[in-house]
């Protein structure tokens, strides 16, 4: 029973974690379950849609969900592959895709608000940048 319950509690705050966050000059990935992958700033070029499969168990094999996918700099080879949780998305070639089935639901304006907050704090780093 507390084991259960337990199951249960980390599964409600997976669910209800953030997947990307920025913080100190940095676009934190909650793709695992401890600590968030942390890649800086300027190498997060841009956020959209995409589409995968569902990736539940017992869910029919052509089910599919919306995904948000961040393309990652080609300049930075050493942020192209990266180990994550399966089932919270994908890190693969440059790629990051988060599954849209453990998060919250993805439409056009929540990749306009993410990039929008991209371009800032990268505005924000660059002029950071230039005044030291």
């Amino acid at each position: 029973m507390l084991l259960g319950g337990a199951l249960v509690g980390t599964m409600f705050v997976q669910m209800r974690r953030p997947r990307i966050a920025y913080g100190d000059g940095k676009v934190m990935f909650y793709l695992r379950t401890a600590t968030p992958i942390a890649v800086p700033v300027e190498l997060v070029e841009a956020f959209f849609l995409g589409q995968g499969p569902l990736a539940l168990p017992g869910a029919p094999s052509e089910s599919a969900t919306v995904n948000l996918v961040a393309r990652l700099s080609q300049r930075a080879p050493e942020w192209s592959e990266c180990e994550v949780k399966p089932a919270f998305g994908r890190w693969s070639g440059g790629y990051v895709t988060i599954r849209g089935t453990w998060c919250e639901p993805l439409n056009g304006e929540l990749i306009r608000r993410l990039n929008r907050r991209l371009r800032e704090v990268t505005e924000e780093r660059a002029s950071q940048t230039a005044a030291s």
